[in-house]
């Protein structure tokens, strides 16, 4: 610090004390009422979060054999655990989907065959945006896996509408190659018409500039790709494979032949469904054509229904992007000129244990 003219020195340790300290006193960190160091690592764009943050927890884990005794570490905030959820959650709406596929089908057609082409086409549809998406450049994040549970409904949607109706020509007495061409004719304008509506509902948010955009653009995407698809595989390989898996007789015999080895309760479950059913889509008709004979009161009806979705919708409170509950909440305390640090963390230790 000081040298004299006789050759006196003062040292840093003649006057102070020395020890190795922070870079900066300005924010102090705890874990679990600890003192604790924050480390903040940031994703690099373009990379993969989820193969970033494995990285990161066996590049700690390996660093941490050379700790002092007594120091520890834990992964207090990662926002990939919501990443790796949403992404388990597509896994567990597939499996969900293709489960209900089937058992929607055995309940109204009692048909094993006609489960394989909606089992078929979901794949497809979703490995065709998959291409799509890797086209865009888009990533997994949570607008395309939000986008892609809704493009399973829609894949399965179509795929049962052809089933459906080829299986009612089959019991009519048509052939399979028949029974396909006839449903085409009669449901093919029917899908056309809906996935031009869909894309016609969700292309135009593509082309919304800013910030806005980029969010609502990989969804809409998303789900007009999926959509598009979707229709084609239920145009062209639907038909086809209902016209060469579907049989009347053969139908018959692999339902009688399924529903015995799942025992005889199955039958009469199926029976009764079918005469409940039956009598179900009875009343429905006779409903129907009450109301659209009364047509001006149901016109008035559907007026106050419409009011009333655009008073929720005013009602509805909106934001730039909406928000989910991921899991953790983030408090931050930025204190006024002056204030004393360690004072202000005394009294938030307090308050947060007294939460």
């Amino acid at each position: 610090v000081k040298r004299t003219d006789d050759g006196r020195v003062t040292r840093l340790r003649d006057i102070a004390r020395i020890e190795l300290g922070a870079q900066d006193y300005s924010t102090i960190g705890y874990l679990d009422g600890k003192p604790g160091l924050p480390v903040v690592l940031f994703q690099r764009p373009g990379t993969n979060a989820l193969q970033t943050a494995d990285a990161v927890k066996a590049l700690v884990t390996e660093i941490a054999r050379d700790f002092p005794a007594g120091v520890g570490y834990e992964f207090a905030f990662n926002p990939t655990d919501f990443i790796r959820d949403s992404v388990e959650a597509v896994y567990f709406t597939i499996f969900e989907a293709i489960s209900l596929v089937v058992l929607v089908i055995l309940l109204f057609l009692q048909s094993w065959r006609a489960t394989i082409i909606p089992i078929v086409a979901v794949p497809i549809a979703l490995i065709g945006t998959f291409a799509v998406l890797q086209a865009f450049g888009f990533s997994i994040n949570n607008l395309t896996l939000f986008g892609l549970v809704l493009s399973v409904g829609i894949a399965v949607d179509d795929a049962i509408v052809v089933v459906e109706n080829i299986e009612r020509y089959l019991r009519a007495g048509l052939s399979p190659r028949e029974a396909a061409h006839k449903t085409m004719d009669e449901v093919g304008g029917a899908l056309v018409a809906i996935a031009l509506v869909l894309t016609a509902v969700f292309v135009p948010s593509a082309f919304i500039e800013g910030m806005s955009g980029q969010f609502y653009r990989q969804f809409a995407l998303t789900v007009a790709s999926a959509t598009v698809i979707s229709a084609t595989v239920s145009l062209t390989l639907s038909p086809a494979l209902g016209a060469l898996f579907l049989n009347a007789k053969d139908a018959r015999r692999d339902r009688n032949r399924a529903l015995a080895v799942l025992m005889l309760p199955l039958t009469l479950i199926a029976r009764g469904f079918n005469r409940f059913f039956a009598g179900f889509a009875g009343a429905y008709g006779m409903l129907t054509h009450r109301m659209l004979r009364r047509a001006t009161v149901m016109l008035m009806i559907y007026a106050v229904l419409i009011g009333i979705t655009w008073i929720q919708f005013q009602s509805t409170p909106t934001g730039f992007v909406p928000q989910q509950d991921q899991g953790y909440l983030i408090t931050v305390y930025v204190l006024p000129p002056g204030a004393s640090v360690t004072r202000t963390d005394a009294v938030v230790r307090q308050a947060t244990e007294l939460l």
